[in-house]
């Protein structure tokens, strides 16, 4: 039996469904922040974790591999963080949401 010992990267797709404030960071890589207009769009693939910030989350529509994630109401700042974490005695990695504040 071959262990995987990374994770399987995963997508996200990112609406703005209005004019936002969006920040984001890639593990080990720099800040990225731009001002998006009402329906844009930004789709990425992650490996390994990703923090956003937005400064409206009702307005913001996040997708992961196709699921829609609640962020929050319109107005809200919110700021979350996504990461793949090991869980040893499965042996497999797990896609987790925290908040950040």
């Amino acid at each position: 039996m071959v262990k995987k010992h990374t994770p399987d990267p995963y997508s996200l797709s990112i609406k703005f469904e209005g004019d936002i404030l969006f920040r984001y960071q890639l593990k080990g890589r720099e800040l990225i922040e731009n001002f998006y207009q009402k329906n844009s769009v930004l789709s990425m693939d992650v490996t390994r974790s990703i923090q956003i910030w937005t400064s409206n989350a009702g307005l913001t529509k996040l997708k992961i591999n196709g699921e829609t994630l609640v962020l929050g109401r319109t107005g809200e700042v919110h700021v979350f963080t996504l990461r793949c974490m090991y869980i040893k005695d499965k042996d497999k990695y797990r896609l987790e949401y925290a908040t950040t504040y």
